[in-house]
């Protein structure tokens, strides 16, 4: 990778308990995630999983997200903001890290926890955000640092980083040029590199991220082209899951957004897997399909997978099948 990340944490040097996940929460704050609306829905919507509320009908939800899980914010415009959550505090404190060639957590206490024990912190930073960011200027989106940020926080533990964007990543890792006219690649050899990642560090982080048991899902709500060719990679290498929602309108949209990340922190899931499928003498697996990484031929590493994914494998014969030995009523199935 040409960025670095450092973590806080040691390398593990003996098998890890099973425990609940952690959630990162990443909020583009740059003026575009302000003007469509999709910063505050976004916060609305996790304020109502957390500790329930009314909807914009009137519909009383209670609280839904799952005991014992921890939580982190982390907010990104031109620069990185961690925020300390601690429930000693009154309010959340914020690092400003403007370094983004070489991410590190500026936290060692704080960055993830229960949001039951922190809710005076959490529901405070998450109803201040929107206005803290009102009146911003900035236009960019440092995605590709945040991302980072986000794998050098959970490295070592595994969990899952939410994101939600709102305009195409220009600044630091993995920044990306403004598109030049597709049209002009339709129907040619150069289409296929429209659904290829521009930069290889998109790749290298979803593979890092894969490999340190780390899912990403990504929220987009956008006006303009955001090259999902190239960010899409992350959620589709790790596990995670990829909303798309053009030209963001809370009026049309927040009831859509509000539920996919209700089902998102509900539903059953898993973190930090790797799957291996064992056959018979004769056959073999030549080939894997869905949303993981496969660094090596025989494994299949997800940082997350939940009740609504599913992974297809392809069984090969390596040897001739013999007809008696298929005729011998031994009820054999392949």
């Amino acid at each position: 990778m040409t960025s670095t990340y450092l973590s806080a944490e040691p390398p593990p040097t003996t098998p890890r308990q099973p425990k609940p996940i952690n959630y990162l929460f990443a909020f583009d704050v740059s003026f575009e995630a302000i003007e469509s609306g999709l910063l505050r829905t976004a916060c609305d919507a996790l304020l109502r999983i957390f500790y329930g509320g009314i909807t914009a009908s009137g519909v009383p939800l209670d609280p839904c997200f799952p005991r014992g899980c921890g939580v982190g914010i982390l907010t990104f415009d031109q620069t990185l903001h961690f925020y300390n959550l601690s429930p000693n505090l009154s309010q959340a404190s914020l690092i400003v890290l403007a370094d983004l060639e070489e991410v590190f957590v500026p936290l060692r206490d704080g960055m993830f926890v229960d949001p039951y024990e922190s809710r005076t912190t959490i529901e405070g930073l998450l109803s201040a955000l929107w206005e803290r960011h009102n009146t911003t200027t900035t236009r960019v989106a440092c995605l590709g640092a945040a991302l980072i940020g986000g794998l050098a926080a959970l490295a070592g533990h595994g969990g899952h980083v939410v994101v939600f964007q709102s305009t195409m990543p220009t600044i630091g890792p993995g920044a990306l040029e403004p598109l030049i006219d597709e049209s002009q690649m339709y129907g040619t050899e150069k289409e296929r590199t429209l659904f290829l990642p521009r930069d290889r560090l998109w790749r290298d982080i979803a593979e890092e991220c894969a490999e340190e048991g780390i899912g990403v899902t990504m929220f987009l709500g956008m006006s303009k082209s955001i090259d999902i060719g190239s960010i899409g990679i992350v959620p589709s290498t790790t596990g995670g899951d990829t909303y798309f929602h053009p030209r963001f309108k809370p009026s049309r949209d927040e009831v859509v957004l509000a539920s996919q990340l209700r089902r998102l922190v509900t539903r059953t899931t898993a973190y930090n897997c790797i799957m291996r499928i064992r056959c018979s003498h004769g056959l073999r697996i030549s080939k894997y399909y869905g949303n993981f990484h496969e660094r090596f031929p025989t494994d299949v590493e997800l940082g997350v997978i939940d009740a609504d994914k599913a992974i297809t494998a392809v069984f090969e014969h390596t040897r001739t099948l013999d007809e008696r030995e298929a005729n011998d009523g031994s009820g054999h199935v392949i």
